[in-house]
């Protein structure tokens, strides 16, 4: 693998892996030789804050070189109660 992954940055700027959730905290730990950074992508109404923490406490260094989260699948009408504002600019946005 870290082969394929030294040929990969010769041939490319940026490469992407999905990898499996990070609740199983082995399978993201044995990629930190390869990955530069992780992003952490939470869907909304499934994955708990317990889980996020948990997840992030047992993977110091994936979240040592973390570059931020991504809400997935969110419920703007929802979202809309706690930020009304912020949620405005994505219903003006989805109108075009």
């Amino acid at each position: 693998m870290k082969q394929l992954f030294n040929e990969l940055r010769k041939q490319y700027d940026f490469v992407f892996v999905d990898l499996s959730p990070i609740a199983p905290v082995v399978d993201v730990c044995a990629t930190t030789e390869l990955i530069d950074a992780y992003v952490l992508v939470i869907e909304w109404g499934r994955t708990t804050v317990d889980v996020v923490q948990h997840a992030l406490r047992s993977a110091p260094i994936p979240f040592e070189t973390m570059l931020g989260a991504v809400l997935n699948k969110a419920d703007i009408k929802i979202l809309a109660a706690y930020d009304p504002y912020l949620t405005g600019y994505y219903y003006q946005n989805d109108r075009r």
